[in-house]
């Protein structure tokens, strides 16, 4: 990718002064569908499981990974490359073929995000990046689910703490609104 390519900005979305537009919450199937997530650590375990009761398929780049995710999932559903991100991981099929259509980067190294990021980007990946809300096509949303009924959170990147706090309040409702529905 040439420097020139690498300064692009996205082109920015007109509004009026002190407007700020919501993000439309879009739900999509990733039901068998490939995701690469680079990072082994707390936040990228947490997107590990949430991505896994969505049924998607995980490749996880990192040279070391939370003991979770031991547990986190059917272990058929993951793959592990027990070492830093490469482009490779992202190009490359999954063991069973699948290609990787959506990255999540979440290492604790903000060059290797940007590189993920880039990568994504190169290649039209949708990737989310933990670190830098200004690299991601999508936000990672707080999940909340019972029963099918699905909600997600979203602060467009400004408060992932704030999103998580809501979603908590949210999950003690959820499964009395689901049921008495």
């Amino acid at each position: 990718m040439s420097e020139a390519d690498k300064s692009e900005k996205k082109p920015a979305i007109l509004e009026p002064a002190g407007f700020c537009a919501p993000l439309f919450p879009m739900f999509i199937s990733l039901s068998g569908r490939g995701v690469l997530i680079a990072g082994g650590g707390k936040v990228a375990l947490r997107k590990a499981g949430v991505l896994l009761r969505c049924g998607a398929r995980l490749r996880v780049a990192s040279p070391s990974v939370e003991a979770g995710f031991e547990t986190v999932g059917n272990a058929e559903m993951i793959e592990f490359t027990r070492r830093s991100y490469l482009t490779d991981d992202m190009t490359a099929p999954l063991s069973d073929g699948t290609p990787v259509t959506v990255a999540v980067a979440a290492t604790d190294d903000r060059n290797v995000n940007a590189e993920v990021a880039s990568d994504a980007a190169a290649l039209g990946i949708q990737v989310n990046v933990a670190d830098s809300p200004g690299d991601c096509t999508f936000y990672f949303p707080s999940f909340v689910e019972h029963d099918g009924f699905v909600a997600g959170i979203s602060s467009s990147g400004r408060s992932p703490s704030k999103c998580r706090r809501l979603a908590e309040r949210l999950r003690g409702l959820w499964r009395g609104w689901v049921e008495d529905v």
